[in-house]
């Protein structure tokens, strides 16, 4: 508790001391966005981290950051549906980004604020717990770049995904092992991801050619025959007319 108190007295100080320092810019141009307080709430909590000597459960600081990146990204409809981060001028959205320490910031083209996985892995190794160090490493497997190992980019938006037996089964796999093995731990991201998964494995655009597509969908049918995903599965494998489907194979998608 006493450890909690001081930690949340560090954090208000650096919260003042960073508001001080950003007055005079936003006194001088009324158009600078604050910089949202999940932001400084994540910057201060990870600083306390980097300097524990001792193992530390990484789940919650991982949260904050993924809070401060929902923040960031949001939609508002009181400015045309632009997010904070599109708002900021170039002094506040370089020291936004300074500040989301292990996390891709970008808004070129797309706006990107998603958790860096080498980051953590290599935070993982230094600070966390097994636990940690294990979802991290999953977490690494399935994002080696802004885009999950299953989907091949075509554009800076998105692409198809791969259906070659292994990949697409395999990252779910992994992920459902995970869930089964520390049900408690990192539940929303577990969830999200396997979620992503079931949505692509229904996905109309399609890298590879169709004997690989229905080979990949029976073989999810056998390995997870209870899930409820299953049932949309075989039910696309039962269809006589799958032409209905508009399935894509080799697809390509539009620039």
């Amino acid at each position: 508790m006493y450890d909690n108190l001081l930690k949340q007295m560090f954090c208000l100080i650096m919260v003042i001391a960073t508001t001080i320092m950003i007055v005079p810019a936003v006194s001088n141009a009324q158009t600078i966005p604050d910089i949202p307080k999940e932001v400084e709430n994540y910057e201060c909590s990870m600083k306390e981290i980097q300097k524990s000597a001792k193992p530390i459960d990484l789940e919650n600081i991982f949260k904050e950051g993924l809070l401060a990146a929902k923040v960031l990204t949001a939609h508002e409809k009181s400015f045309n549906w632009t997010s904070k981060l599109v708002r900021f001028d170039l002094a506040t959205f370089e020291k936004t980004k300074h500040m989301m320490i292990g996390f891709w910031v970008n808004r070129e083209e797309v706006i990107i604020v998603k958790p860096d996985p080498f980051f953590f892995v290599k935070l993982a190794e230094e600070k966390g717990t097994e636990v940690d160090r294990i979802f991290f490493s999953i977490l690494q497997k399935t994002y080696p770049g802004w885009f999950p190992v299953y989907m091949r980019q075509q554009s800076d938006f998105g692409g198809c995904i791969i259906f070659d037996g292994t990949t697409l089964l395999e990252t779910y796999g992994i992920w459902v092992g995970f869930q089964k093995n520390y049900p408690e731990s990192y539940q929303e991201k577990v969830q999200e991801e396997l979620k992503k998964i079931e949505d692509y494995i229904l996905a109309a655009c399609i890298c590879d050619g169709e004997d690989n597509y229905w080979q990949e969908l029976q073989n999810f049918v056998k390995i997870y025959p209870d899930l409820p995903i299953t049932k949309s599965v075989s039910s696309r494998l039962e269809m006589t007319d799958k032409s209905e489907l508009n399935l894509r194979f080799h697809c390509i998608v539009a620039h």
